[in-house]
């Protein structure tokens, strides 16, 4: 009887350390697909003001779709593009690193228009 005893005490014990380990495994995987798809990209906002607002620093002023006529990879000091996630309340970008006029360290990495 003592043998019984013992076998399921053994038993008991693996089945729970078992158990212990396929949750937590579960629980960690779950964390990293939560991580995974949470992630945001990066997109390639063209800056395309309408008059009178020729102001880089608003959301409102850039399409992901480049002005006709318009190329970018130039001197100029008009800002041709930035690189920002997406506003997901409308189709803007988030403005995530504030005004674009005060990016001094280029974290839109801005380009600008060739003129």
């Amino acid at each position: 009887m003592k043998t019984l005893k013992g076998k399921i005490v053994a038993v008991g014990s693996a089945l729970t350390l078992f158990f212990g380990i396929a949750v937590t495994v579960h629980a960690i995987d779950k964390g990293k697909s939560i991580v995974e798809t949470g992630a945001k990209t990066l997109q390639t906002w063209y800056f395309n003001p309408t008059e009178p607002t020729h102001n880089p620093d608003l959301a409102q002023n850039y399409s992901l779709i480049a002005p006709p006529g318009v190329s970018c990879g130039g001197d100029s000091e008009t800002i041709c593009s930035i690189q920002d996630i997406a506003d997901a309340s409308n189709s803007q970008p988030n403005m995530t690193h504030g005004d674009v006029s005060d990016d001094s360290t280029d974290k839109y990495e801005k380009s600008y228009r060739d003129e």
